[in-house]
């Protein structure tokens, strides 16, 4: 969530995709 914004804020669009599906 927000911590890894802070590693990889470019990573961010995609992380909520992957969690997205990931938390149904």
């Amino acid at each position: 969530g927000i911590d890894h914004a802070r590693i990889h804020p470019k990573f961010l669009h995609a992380n909520a995709t992957s969690h997205k599906w990931a938390l149904g």
